[in-house]
């Protein structure tokens, strides 16, 4: 178990997040297994399977929301539940929040129960230690579940990203893929977790703020 500087014990509570292909779900498995931490996956693919679809981005307008609707609520619901015994998640709320904008746009907020965006959003500023960003990919892959092209990916990130700054929780930025280093790296920021933090955004602001840069060009 981690402690702070002070000799306090820390609960580790690690949010991966960013665009598509950067390697969340590897550094998530590998980082649950090296602190012993539960991992909480990040469900796109299993929702996908379960509905016999390949690709976020070929099912319905309907299709989409209900799909980051599943990720908002069941991220929320086992990060809550988790948050005592400490976890690895990989994606989050914020990633979800981002995917909506990107590709629904405000239809996809306004399909959703007010209640389940405040919950999310109440969770997303409060309960992970650390946001994890990897960077952008400069490689391309045939996963069905990405987004097709180098620029929708970086867009991706990029609104992923400025939306996990509003949350206003501490943040560490990878610059490159898992190194030797990259352990160190987030047990100093672990440790420095409960170092004073920017507010973060009002849930309406927030929300802006995700369609504004879902609407800049790529």
């Amino acid at each position: 178990m981690l402690a702070d500087s002070a000799g306090a014990t820390l609960i580790p509570r690690v949010v991966i997040v960013g665009g598509a292909g950067i390697g969340k779900t590897r550094l998530a498995t590998c980082l649950s297994c090296l602190l012993d931490l539960p991992l909480i996956e990040e469900g796109v693919r299993e929702w996908l399977r379960d509905r016999g679809e390949r690709s976020p981005l070929h099912i319905s307008r309907l299709g989409q929301i209900a799909l980051q609707h599943h990720v908002l609520r069941t991220k929320t619901v086992r990060e809550r539940a988790m948050r005592k015994m400490g976890f690895v998640s990989d994606r989050s709320v914020v990633d979800a929040f981002s995917l909506l904008a990107l590709r629904i746009g405000r239809a996809g907020f306004d399909a959703l129960p007010s209640f389940t965006l405040e919950h999310a959003w109440d969770h997303a500023t409060r309960v992970p230690s650390i946001v994890v960003l990897p960077p952008a990919p400069s490689n391309l892959d045939d996963d069905p579940a990405r987004p097709s092209t180098f620029l929708m990916r970086r867009h991706e990130h990029m609104c992923i990203e400025h939306l996990a700054v509003a949350t206003g929780r501490p943040i560490l930025r990878l610059t490159e893929g898992p190194t030797a280093e990259w352990l160190d790296m987030i047990y100093v920021a672990l440790r420095n977790s409960q170092t004073s933090i920017t507010a973060p955004l009002p849930l309406g602001e927030a929300i802006n703020l995700t369609i504004s840069l879902a609407k800049q060009p790529v």
